[in-house]
């Protein structure tokens, strides 16, 4: 925020600035008012390229690495929560590994991790970020 626009708020603009005839100084109350206001302004941006960030950090940080057969960067780790705790699947070139075991799909290792038959492994496994398989990477056909 430039000088300009902070004496602006607490009501003191340079005379210089061409504004400070323009503008009466404000009560104690308009200006922490006016302050609130620029903070709210600024931690509204914020958050929205926090959120951006957040979306395309995992996305970027895969842009250059192999893919296996479904799209997904190889050799990251998903987490799925069950009764039991959080899962790990470990992504490879040649299937998914639910520790030792080895599935050939998603689904089959979330059916298993979860214990509910017919369990969508794109919408059980998440990454670290919260977002699922399929908000990060699943491509609309």
């Amino acid at each position: 925020m430039t000088e300009i626009k902070r004496a602006l708020a607490l009501g003191k603009a340079p005379a210089r600035s061409g504004v400070a005839k323009a503008i009466k100084p404000r009560s104690v109350e308009d200006r922490l008012l006016a302050i609130e206001n620029m903070l709210a302004s600024i931690i509204e941006i914020n958050s929205k390229n926090t959120e951006i960030t957040k979306q395309n950090k995992y996305l970027n940080a895969y842009d250059g690495t192999p893919k296996n057969k479904d799209g997904l960067p190889l050799y990251i780790s998903v987490i799925g929560s069950t009764r039991l705790g959080p899962r790990i699947l470990y992504v490879a070139d040649d299937g998914y590994y639910l520790g030792n075991d080895k599935y050939a799909s998603l689904s089959a290792a979330a059916e298993t991790a979860s214990g509910i038959i017919r369990k969508s492994g794109w919408a059980f496994w998440k990454l670290p970020d919260g977002r699922t398989i399929k908000e990060a990477f699943k491509t609309p056909r």
